[in-house]
C-alpha cells in the first residue's frame, strides 16, 4: 500500500445491509468516516474529504456521517482502506464477494488494535452480519438469506466460511494469516507474519500449560498435606 493509503473506520452494526445494499453500506461507511474526522481534528467537510482524497458532496456525506454517528452508542469498529471500500461502492459484487468483503470487516473488528487474537466461527459470523456478539446474533429470529443459504449446519459454516472465505480468499487476497491449533476457535492476524503468530501461539499456549500443571501440582499437595494432618 501506498504511504498516503487512507482508512475508513466504521461501526460493523452498518455491514447488516450488505448482501442487500453494499453500495449504501459504503456510502454510509464513508460518511462516519468523514464525520468523525471533522469532529475529532476540527476539519471542515471539504478538508476532511481533502484527507481522504475523495470527491462529492461533502456537506451531504457528513450529514449522513453525523446520523449514522448519532444513532450508536460505542459501536465496534472496522476498518478498511479507500481502494476496497471504492471497488465495493462503484463495481457489482457477487454475494460471495460481499461474504468475503464482510468476513474481513469481522475479522478487523476483531483485532482492534491488537497484531493478533484468537476469535471463533460464532462471533465471526455476528461481526460479518453486523452484530457486536455472537449471543446477540443467535437470537436474531429473522435471519439474512446468505446466512441461511450457507451457514444453516456446522458442516456448511466449516466449508464455506472456514475453507472458502477465510483459508482460500481472506488468506491469499486479503492478508490474512490464519493459525489454527486444534484447540477451540482459531488465531488471526493482518500485521504479523505467519512463523511469527505461530511462534507467538504457541509461546503463549506453553506459558498456559505450565500455570496449569503447577497450579494441578499445588492442589494435590494440599490435599496430601491435608490427608497427613488429619491423620
Amino acid at each position: 500500500m501506498g504511504e498516503h493509503t487512507r482508512f475508513f473506520t466504521f461501526p460493523v452494526e452498518l455491514l447488516r445491509g450488505a448482501f442487500t445494499d453494499i453500495e449504501g453500506v459504503c456510502s454510509k461507511a464513508i460518511g462516519y468516516a468523514v464525520f468523525v474526522r471533522c469532529k475529532d481534528y476540527e476539519e471542515s467537510p471539504e478538508e476532511a474529504f481533502g484527507y481522504f482524497g475523495i470527491n462529492g458532496n461533502s456537506h451531504a456525506t457528513v450529514k449522513q456521517g453525523k446520523e449514522v454517528y448519532e444513532s450508536l452508542y460505542n459501536p465496534p469498529l472496522t476498518s478498511i482502506n479507500k481502494d476496497i471500500i471504492f471497488d465495493f461502492y462503484k463495481n457489482p459484487k457477487s454475494d460471495f464477494e460481499k461474504a468475503v468483503f464482510c468476513a474481513f470487516c469481522g475479522l478487523r473488528s476483531i483485532l482492534g488494535t491488537k497484531s493478533y487474537v484468537k476469535t471463533n466461527n460464532g462471533l465471526l459470523m455476528a461481526r460479518m452480519f453486523g452484530y457486536r456478539l455472537a449471543a446477540e446474533f443467535t437470537a436474531v429470529k429473522q435471519k439474512p438469506a446468505y446466512y441461511k443459504r450457507h451457514f444453516s449446519t456446522v458442516q456448511k459454516v466449516r466449508y464455506q466460511l472456514t475453507e472458502k472465505i477465510i483459508k482460500r480468499e481472506l488468506s491469499l487476497s486479503w492478508g490474512l494469516k490464519y493459525y489454527s491449533n486444534q484447540s477451540k476457535g482459531f488465531y488471526v492476524s493482518f500485521s504479523m507474519d505467519f512463523e511469527s503468530l505461530v511462534t507467538h501461539v504457541e509461546k503463549s499456549r506453553k506459558s498456559t500449560l505450565l500455570k496449569q500443571k503447577e497450579e494441578a501440582q499445588k492442589q494435590i499437595i494440599e490435599r496430601v498435606r491435608k490427608q497427613i494432618r488429619g491423620k
